[in-house]
Parts: structure tokens; sequence; C-alpha cells
């Protein structure tokens, strides 16, 4: 499990909830598939994680590899979400290549029209190979981000990472892909990073699979025994801080590892986040001496990186578990020790660890606005609460496009609707910015500013940060279907260099997407506010200047 520094309450909560799984037969149960362990409805069907891929697959994907570099790629653009694009981010970040013998892997899970533009602009014609990557064959993102792939690399560039008998299965066959690899269809996609969705684009950038696989063994066979157990103790430790008021997992990945968190935010949020319980993650997190008393630390990172970290956790008496990594072919064992610790949470929460009801409440949310779009070509048009200094605000529940004046006039001020959405924070409340913008390094450092703000504003309440439509595939469920703790703060802009679906589309004919975008924040915000939550939709015109201006106000 790597270092451990919690106080002694914690740790004996962590060694009671260790006795009742093993009271449970809990480790038994796990690897005999029985779906009793936790809620007795389906999740025998999702356990087909436990088992690494065979060497048959494995040798397949290695040879996939050699050919992408005999073809003489420069660039992989990956197309996913969530499961199938999160993992194999991390998997570049960590063990990458930095020579230029092998092509530069990009992930793209945004409809945000700039960042897909910059990325497309960077790869050139014959030169990048696109992987579209979806296990149901049907995610929205990754089918409009396929027609464009398709549209200017040509099908013959184009690589389907999906499970057997899906539409995009259908799709690679008709219209002549190089490949179409078959997931699993017995894993869920936040536990995927071991499978094809992880491996394929690993091999593609010029990494060996089995630089994964090799600790991932090791970790089978740990969590395999009764005694020291990695996977248990780590479960039990999870599941006992947040049943003692530490639900917050706050993420820090450290050097090389900084990606790390975007994978573990997924696979905690979905997996728990449900049934008004659960852990949130928190990536990224910065103010570390001021953090309130509701968080557990992880720290990930190579064991000359975390030192510091720990050091500095240690001294403001943060609790912490910590990985210290010799090398980056540490990765898939680490991947596997948090799967199983959260399949064992799960279990001690009560929860199915393999289901998000509320990520799909989202989806329906966004697709009755992109067939409203697909229809009149326009989004309605909602109650405007505050407008000044380039910010408006707009009611959760009533879309709008941020381009209509209000019909009446508006007697509140954006500082006033801010104050008192803020107003009264303290743990355990947390805040999440969910912020429909490029994530580019600039506008990161100023959400960032807003984010401290809103910490220091709560006395060390968890803030997190999430770019849509990303977050809806990660830690939107957790948003609405876990602790009813969280207040959510939506950002939209006017994008003014918009980028057209391919006309060659006929599943979504005159698609633009940043209307798609807009969509996907208005229905998650619908959403949001259909569960109860605490929600403001915040729209800049002129972001650049807009945004600035916004941090001042906080």
């Amino acid at each position: 499990m790597g270092e451990v520094f919690v106080p002694d309450s914690l740790r004996e909560a962590s060694s009671a909830e260790r006795r009742g799984f093993s009271d449970a037969r809990g480790l038994a149960r796990i690897w005999a598939r029985d779906a009793s362990l936790w809620t007795g409805d389906d999740e025998d069907r999702w356990l087909g994680w436990l088992d690494l891929p065979s060497s048959e697959q494995v040798d397949d994907i290695r040879g996939f590899g050699a050919a992408v570099r005999e073809r003489e790629y420069r660039h992989v653009l990956l197309a996913g979400m969530g499961g199938s694009s999160l993992g194999a981010e991390v998997i570049g970040s960590v063990l990458g290549s930095t020579t230029d013998d092998f092509p530069q892997l990009t992930v793209l899970d945004t409809t945000d029209p700039q960042t897909i533009r910059s990325a497309l602009d960077r790869s050139s014609g014959e030169q990048t190979l696109g992987l579209i990557a979806s296990k149901s064959g049907s995610t929205l993102e990754t089918a409009l981000l396929g027609e464009l792939f398709v549209d200017r690399l040509g099908e013959a560039h184009c690589v389907a990472i999906t499970d057997p008998g899906s539409e995009l299965e259908q799709q690679a066959a008709e219209r002549g892909f190089w490949r179409c690899f078959a997931g699993e269809p017995t894993i869920g996609g936040r536990f995927s990073v071991l499978s094809p969705f992880g491996l394929v684009p690993a091999a593609a950038a010029g990494m060996d699979p089995e630089l994964l696989l090799g600790s991932a063994r090791e970790l089978v066979a740990h969590c395999s025994k009764e005694e020291s157990n990695p996977g248990v103790d780590l479960g039990c430790l999870l599941a006992a801080a947040a049943a003692s008021g530490r639900d917050k997992l706050s993420v820090i990945g450290v050097g090389e590892w900084s990606l790390f968190g975007v994978w573990l935010e997924q696979l905690i949020a979905e997996s728990t986040g449900k049934d008004a319980t659960g852990i949130v993650p928190v990536d990224r997190e910065k103010d570390l001496q001021t953090a309130a008393s509701d968080r557990l630390f992880a720290v990930v990172g190579a064991s000359s990186d975390t030192h510091a970290v720990c050091e500095r956790l240690r001294e403001a008496g943060h609790p912490y578990v910590a990985q210290s990594l010799d090398s980056g072919s540490d990765l898939g064992g680490v991947f596997y020790l948090w799967e199983f610790a959260t399949a064992v949470v799960g279990s001690r929460l009560g929860v199915n660890p393999f289901v998000q009801p509320d990520v799909e409440l989202a989806k329906v949310m966004t697709r009755r606005l992109t067939e409203q779009l697909e229809q009149t070509g326009e989004l309605e048009l909602g109650d405007l609460i505050a407008s000044g200094r380039g910010v408006t605000i707009f009611s959760p529940g009533t879309p709008s496009d941020g381009t209509s004046e209000p019909s009446q006039p508006v007697e509140s001020t954006v500082e006033s609707v801010l104050d008192a959405f803020l107003d009264g924070l303290s743990t355990p409340d947390y805040v999440a910015i969910l912020a429909y913008f490029p994530a580019e390094p600039e506008v990161d450092e100023l959400l960032q500013l807003i984010r401290s703000s809103i910490g220091q504003r709560g006395d060390g309440v968890a803030v997190s940060l999430g770019y849509g439509p990303r977050y809806l595939h990660s830690t939107g469920q957790a948003h609405k279907g876990g602790p009813p703790h969280g207040r959510f703060l939506v950002l939209t802009r006017t994008c003014s260099d918009d980028l057209a679906v391919p006309d060659g589309s006929d599943r979504h004919p005159g698609m633009r997407f940043a209307d798609v975008q807009l969509a996907q924040a208005l229905g998650d915000a619908a959403a949001l506010a259909e569960r109860g939550k605490r929600v403001l939709r915040v729209h800049l015109q002129e972001m650049d200047d807009d945004l600035r201006r916004l941090v001042d106000l906080f």
C-alpha cells in the first residue's frame, strides 16, 4: 500500500474495516465473482479486470505498435472519453518516450473547438494516426471527433477500439478502418486501462505493453492473498476515512506522475459516488497547509519527488498514503492496486462500484438539447439572474446561449449573486468549478486563482477544478449522486471561432462543436439542479478579459 501517515483513531477504524471485510469473507467473494458482496445486482458481470489480457492479445497489440512505427506515423490522436482515454493519457505522461523515434500521443476528450483545432494543426495528414475509442461505440463526443478524424485523416489512418457488436465496430468495418480492436465486455470503462483501451494507445506511441503488465501481475498475486494484501488494506483505509468524515481524497501526482489524478478521479468518483454517499476526489490541490480536516491525501510519484510533499503534509498534520515508486514500470501495478482497492471500498460502503446512473442523467439532458439544436438550429434562452463587468449569470435549469438580453430588469448584481452562492461555506462542503473552457496553461492559472480564493473563503474547504465535457465522464457521477455537500459553478463562454462537424456525417447534420459544448454545459447544470444541488452558470463573452474580471470578483 505504501507509506501511511494517519492518526491513531483512523488507523483503528481502518483495522476495524479490515476485520469486517475478513469476517464477510470479502477477498474470497471478490475472486469468486460474488455479486452479493456489494448490492447483489449485476456486479458479477463487471469483474473481468481482475484478470489481465492473454499473451495472444498482448502479442497482437505489440505487433500493432511495430506496424505503426513501420508506417512512420509522427502523431497519434486519441478520441475518447473517460475510461477510454484517461488511462492512456497517464500512460503517455509516465512512460512516454522523449526520443524522436516514436509518435507523439495526444488525447482529445473534449468538444472545445479551440482545443480540437489546435491538436489538428499540430499534426499533419498521412503522418497522423487516429484512434477512436468508445466501449459503447455511441459516445457523443467520440462520435463527433471520429467523424472529424475520418474527414481529415482518411479511413485507412483510423483505428477503432470498442466492445464487440457496437455501432463503432460496424462503422469501422463498413468504412475500411485500418484496424478494430475489441474491448472486453466484462470490464467497465474506468477499470479498462490494462485492457486494449490503455494498451493499444500505449503501443501506438512506442511503449511496450509489458512495461505495464509486468508490475500488474505482481499486484494480482499480492491481491490474491489473505494476509498483507495491499489492495484490501488501501480499500479499508479509504472506507474508514470516508466513514469518519474524511470523504475528500486529495490526489497529488508528483513529477512525471502529475496526470495520475485525472485517472484516479474517475475511478473513485464514478465507483463510490452514488446513493448520497462516497468519496469525492480532489486533484491538483495547491493549498496543502490550509486544507480542512475532511481530507485524506494520496501521493503518487517517484521516490525522489514524493519525500518533500509528504514532509509538508506531515508538518500540517494531514493524513496520507504515499506510493513512492522506483520507476515508471511500476505504473501497471499502481493502476491495479487502486482498482482492487476501489472494489473493496464499494463493498464497505454498500454501493455497486460498477454502475454510473447519474452520468446517464446528464447524457439524457444533453441529448434533448442537441436534438433541439439539430431541429431548430438554436438553444432555448433562459432567465438571466445578474450581469456586469463582462460576466452574466443564468439560472441552472433554464438554458441560454449567453447572448440574449434579459427580458426584464435584473436587480441582483454579479457580486451579490456570487456572495450568496458561497455564503456559509464550511466543512463538509466542497465546491466544484466546472469550466467549459480550453484547458490551456494561461486559463488554468486563472482558474486556480479562483479555486484558491474560494478555498480561503471557506476556511480550507475542498475546491475541485474540472474541464467540461471531460468531467462529465469522471467526477460528474459523484457531483450528482455522491455526498450531498457540493456547490457547483458551471463556467461557459461565447466561442467566436467554432468548428463544424464534417458534412459527411449523416448522424449529426449541421452540428458545430461549440454548440455541442454549450449544450453539454446546460444539460449538466440542469441535471445538477434536478438533483437538488446548489448550482450557478456563469457565462463570459470575451473569455481572456472577462476571466480576469471574474478572478477579481472572488
